[in-house]
């Protein structure tokens, strides 16, 4: 099942409400991203933060911990040089690389870029792309789907989301993500 980007929206504002009443403010958010070792690289334009934070919440809840770079205390507020290198050096440490597919990474000078460089890095089955479906019923994604793995959510037979698999680029059945995705603590 394409994600649809409502969904996401809703999973960020659970997040959101939780922090809030945690303790409020980015201190927290940005501990939630980095409570256990990352894995996973996460693509996606500044323009979906909220899209991000839904996924990251997701997958969260199957152990799941992705890199988002405006989360990180070192990453750069103004886009120069070093905002690349950072990147770079983010994704080579990643073992898994996820392009979140919207509108908005699609137009984007930055996601495209972070995608090829990844391709160049990351071993190949370990690049999904996470396909989106926005309000206006408009699917994303799919230019990128035949080249890469295509991370969607599975639904149970009681229509409960039941957890994220994948749809291997050889045309194979669909595969729960492998188990080497989730975080092992710090």
């Amino acid at each position: 099942m394409i994600i649809k980007q409502s969904a996401l929206k809703a999973a960020a504002q659970r997040l959101h409400s939780g922090i809030i009443k945690e303790s409020a403010g980015m201190e927290s958010l940005r501990n939630f991203a980095l409570k256990a070792r990352t894995r996973a690289f996460l693509s996606h334009s500044h323009l979906d933060r909220d899209l991000a934070l839904g996924l990251a919440e997701e997958l969260h809840t199957y152990g799941v911990k992705l890199y988002i770079d405006w989360l990180d205390f070192a990453m750069l507020a103004k886009t120069e040089v070093a905002t690349a290198k950072r990147i770079q050096e983010k994704i080579k440490a990643s073992d898994y690389f996820l392009f979140l597919a919207t509108e908005n990474s699609l137009s984007s000078q930055w996601c495209p870029w972070e995608l090829g460089y990844a391709d160049g890095l990351i071993k190949h089955g370990n690049i999904y792309i996470v396909p989106t479906e926005d309000a206006r019923n408009i699917n994303y994604g799919k230019e990128y789907m035949g080249l890469y793995n295509v991370l969607e959510q599975f639904v149970s037979e009681g229509k409960r989301l039941k957890n994220f698999g994948y749809y291997p680029t050889d045309g194979s059945k669909p595969k729960w993500l492998p188990e080497e995705i989730k975080g092992n603590g710090i």
